[in-house]
C-alpha cells in the first residue's frame, strides 16, 4: 500500500477469491498461521509416524509429557531463531538429518524388550529435545516458503507453533 503496509495471506487451492483486509489483527494472524501449522503436521506421514513412535517409546503419560515438552522447547527455539535470524541450513542435508531421527526412533522401538536400555530409553526427553532442534529448522524452512507478515512475526510464530502442537 501507499503507506508502506504489505498484506500477507496464505492462499489455498480452490480459493477463487481473495479480499484484501483493511488491516488484519494479531488474532487473525495467530489463527491463520495456527491452521497452517496444524495442516503441516497432519499432512505429513513422516510427522505422524514420528509422533506415533514417541507415543510408543514413552510407555506412560508422565514420560510422554516430558518428551513432548522437550520436543516443543527444542523446535520452538530453532524455529524462532531461524525465522527471526533468517539463517537456515541447506534443505537437503537437514531433511536427511530429520529422516535419521525418524529411523533412529524406529530402530529403538525395534530393539528387543530385554536389551540393555539405551540413552533414548533412559533419558528420552534429552534426545527428543535434540530431535526438536532439528525438526524446528525443518518447520522454519516450511514457514519461510509461506512468508511472514511484516510487523506480526511473533503472532505468526505463536500461531504456527500452536498449530504444530495441536
Amino acid at each position: 500500500f501507499r503507506d508502506g503496509r504489505v498484506v500477507h495471506r496464505v492462499l489455498r487451492p480452490g480459493a477463487d477469491t481473495f479480499v484484501v483486509p483493511q488491516r488484519p489483527g494479531p488474532l487473525a494472524i495467530v489463527l491463520e498461521y495456527g491452521r497452517l501449522g496444524l495442516e503441516h503436521i497432519a499432512g505429513g506421514y513422516d510427522h505422524l509416524l514420528f509422533l506415533l513412535g514417541l507415543f510408543a517409546l514413552a510407555g506412560g503419560w508422565r514420560r510422554l509429557l516430558g518428551m513432548v515438552t522437550a520436543f516443543t522447547a527444542g523446535h520452538g527455539l530453532t524455529l524462532s531463531a531461524a525465522v527471526v535470524g533468517g539463517a537456515l541450513p541447506p534443505a537437503a542435508p537437514l531433511e536427511v538429518l530429520i529422516a535419521a531421527t525418524i529411523v533412529g526412533l524406529a530402530a529403538e522401538l525395534a530393539r528387543p524388550p530385554a536389551a540393555a536400555p539405551t540413552l533414548l530409553r533412559r533419558r528420552p526427553w534429552l534426545l527428543t529435545f535434540g530431535f526438536g532442534l532439528l525438526h524446528g529448522l525443518g518447520f522454519a524452512g516450511a514457514l519461510s516458503e509461506t512468508g511472514m507478515p511484516d510487523g506480526e512475526v511473533v503472532a505468526a510464530l505463536l500461531g504456527f507453533n500452536a498449530g504444530i502442537e495441536a
